[in-house]
């Protein structure tokens, strides 16, 4: 990977984590949704009664994921390629 596309990557890897981290962290503290201004009226057709466990998703699934692959980018590891497919398919089912 070249340099500045691996930058680019690791960048919107982590804006994507850490997005993830902030929406997931405050689903997970108040899971009416009030925090994030949101009310649990577009969970009546889920099978989720708050956003507590989408919030864990959330955090877990596109946080985690992709500061993964991120740190396995920097450092240029043989997976790297790999998780980042994953990362784009996790967003994708998201």
């Amino acid at each position: 990977m070249k340099n500045w596309s691996r930058t680019v990557t690791i960048t919107l890897l982590l804006f994507t984590a850490f997005g993830a981290f902030y929406g997931g962290f405050f689903f997970m503290m108040d899971p009416t949704g009030k925090l994030m201004h949101m009310s649990t009226y577009p969970l009546m057709t889920s099978p989720f009664l708050d956003y507590f466990y989408p919030g864990l998703i959330l955090f877990c699934a596109n946080g985690v994921l992709p500061l993964t692959a991120a740190i396995a980018t920097w450092k240029k590891t043989t997976y790297s390629n790999y998780l980042i497919i994953l990362q784009g398919l996790v967003l994708l089912g998201w």
